[in-house]
């Protein structure tokens, strides 16, 4: 295995160590922690590039996304 495959391989068992995470948080009541770690998740997707005939409703997606996370924040008492 590559070096590059290895940190790969690494950075996929992070991201997987960060969904317990991301359960833990919601369990112990870290609901605004999560909404905060998965609006940054929204915003690393906005910086995939996709080609011209999709990235309208890609970013649609994306918008509708975040916009449902600041109505759950909002819905949950916490400000902008």
């Amino acid at each position: 295995m590559s070096i590059d495959q290895n940190l790969l391989e690494c950075q996929k068992t992070h991201a997987k160590v960060g969904i317990v995470a991301m359960r833990n948080l919601l369990g112990d009541g870290g609901k605004e922690d999560v909404l905060y770690v998965l609006k940054g998740i929204i915003s690393l997707l906005e910086e995939i590039p996709v080609s011209d005939d999709k990235s309208g409703a890609i970013n649609e997606l994306l918008g509708d996304a975040r916009e449902n996370l600041e109505i759950a924040h909002s819905m949950m008492g916490g400000g902008e």
